[in-house]
């Protein structure tokens, strides 16, 4: 008789336990519902297609989201917003595919191209402070090499370095 009652006990218990869960993650889905309710989207005819902006509430002045759609119902670009400043942007193939993704961190700008799943090649763009100067990076991943490193002062090139396959310099401005 002891025996069933402890058995009896212990199930109560694992069913009680998995019930709150449950309960928890309805109330948790619930509040997640609740948050995307207030959620404004702005909806905008393109050339390029359908383009959707949204607000996380009314009083915003800037999108921290928008999503562009190509003519087929497939996302062409999805991009991100902090404060009104571009943070991360994917850029995507009609199939679907992912073809790029941009990045905007602590002033380092950084474009990688994809093909089939694979970086294929990457841009990094990053503005020197103690030079004054701005640096850009043209990186090959497929053959794991620098293609081109350009150096900016405003909007003047002021050195242009280009790379062979074999890493040796071709050309220097």
């Amino acid at each position: 008789m002891k025996h069933t009652l402890l058995m009896i006990t212990a199930l109560m218990l694992v069913v009680g336990c998995s019930n709150k869960n449950k309960v928890e993650k309805h109330i948790s889905k619930v509040v997640e519902e609740e948050k995307q309710s207030r959620e404004i989207i702005k909806e905008k005819y393109t050339d390029f297609g359908t383009f959707y902006q949204y607000y996380k509430n009314p009083d915003d002045k800037h999108y921290y989201k928008s999503i562009l759609y190509f003519g087929n119902g497939n996302i062409e670009s999805e991009s991100y917003y902090n404060n009104g400043k571009l943070d991360v942007s994917y850029m995507y193939f009609k199939s679907g595919q992912l073809a790029g993704l941009n990045t905007l961190r602590n002033g380092v700008y950084t474009l990688k191209v994809y093909y089939e799943d694979e970086i294929i090649s990457s841009i990094r763009r990053e503005r020197m402070k103690q030079s004054n100067s701005t640096e850009l990076m043209n990186f090959d991943h497929r053959k794991n090499r620098i293609r081109q490193v350009r150096q900016y002062k405003g909007d003047i090139l002021i050195s242009d370095v280009v790379y062979s396959k074999s890493g040796n310099v071709i050309s220097r401005r």
